[in-house]
């Protein structure tokens, strides 16, 4: 028995060793999957295929603890990342002339599925620079899995260093996760008191299979509460939330605008539930009081005839629907023409 006691506390001693000589960014672990995903090919047919990684180019997750949160990472060359840790090339110094916009969100915000020219924000600097002739750079300031406090966060940090002219908030499937596993929100396993603990669900996370996240109902639809669970983000906390990264955009010089995210559901004649409905109405409601820009991409869907070929799965568009809602982003904010 002492013997037993000696050895784990000789482990315990050596994972604690480990973990203070661990690098500041430690080993990724699965991200949450949508709960119902087995259903996507009779419940939404005609989905776009991804490609042969699912996050596109291949990316891993690993946990920024000065962020405290997960970042993208790359696992090959085919995608840039800059010293930012933002997805995209390096920020040159703005030049005179040069108009920037920072988008803010989740995975679909990100570019989950698409390579770096084809996310919305790509497409639409390129309309833009054609339209009012001048030098439109897109900075990419959404990560997988950010919800409104990740996005504060973020402009927080960033918002100066990238000195955009606006700021485009585009926050909402990640505010509606359920959670159910703090270990999500935290590096993986430092909840536990165990360094032993701790090391081994470290190491061992890319084996682990990814958990649940409660927010995608089958039966109840995208976005609504299974039982006993809250979304991550509740209502009155993204109103505050939008409200707040509207505040912070102007306070750095930069004009905020919002943009609600299109998903399958809205091309169903019934459309998508109250949850979603409630939380876009917020959107719209901060937008009007700030007198800030709206972009309607569920209405630029619907009347462009889209089918579900414009998304990967519930949440995210292929890669003809970010081609899609680029063209809506730009044509909302053509009229911001900086020569006018």
């Amino acid at each position: 028995m002492l013997a037993t006691l000696l050895a784990l506390l000789a482990l315990e001693a050596g994972a604690r060793i480990v973990e203070w000589a661990s690098p500041p960014l430690v080993a990724s672990t699965p991200l949450p999957s949508p709960q119902g995903e087995a259903c996507i090919p009779d419940c939404l047919p005609g989905l776009a295929a991804y490609p042969e990684h699912p996050e596109g180019p291949g990316i891993r997750m690993v946990y920024a603890p000065g962020r405290d949160w997960w970042v993208a990472m790359p696992d090959d060359a085919s995608m840039q990342f800059n010293r930012l840790g933002l997805r995209g090339p390096e920020l040159p110094p703005k030049a005179a002339g040069e108009w920037r916009f920072l988008t803010l969100g989740d995975s679909t915000v990100w570019g989950h599925g698409v390579a770096d020219e084809d996310v919305f924000s790509s497409v639409a600097a390129r309309a833009l620079s054609a339209r009012w002739g001048v030098e439109v750079r897109p900075v990419i300031g959404a990560q997988p899995g950010h919800d409104m406090a990740q996005s504060l966060n973020t402009l927080e940090r960033l918002g100066r260093n990238i000195q955009p002219d606006l700021v485009l908030i585009a926050n909402l499937w990640s505010d509606l996760f359920h959670q159910d596993s703090a270990a999500f929100a935290q590096p993986p396993g430092q909840a536990a008191p165990s360094a032993l603990y701790r090391v081994l669900h470290r190491a061992l996370g890319p084996l682990l299979e990814p958990r649940i996240v409660s927010w995608l109902d089958v039966e109840r639809g995208v976005g609504t509460p299974g039982d006993g669970r809250a979304a991550r983000t509740p209502l009155p906390r993204y109103i505050d939330g939008l409200r707040t990264l509207g505040e912070m955009s102007a306070e750095i010089g930069a004009r905020p605008a919002f943009l609600v995210l299109p998903a399958p559901i809205d091309l169903d004649p019934a459309g998508p539930p109250g949850f979603v409905t409630a939380y876009r109405e917020a959107m719209r409601m901060v937008a009007a009081e700030l007198d800030a820009p709206l972009i309607e991409a569920p209405e630029a869907f619907r009347a462009a005839g889209a089918t579900n070929a414009m998304f990967f799965d519930p949440v995210h568009p292929s890669k003809a629907g970010h081609r899609l809602l680029g063209e809506a982003v730009a044509e909302g904010l053509t009229p911001l023409d900086p020569a006018h």
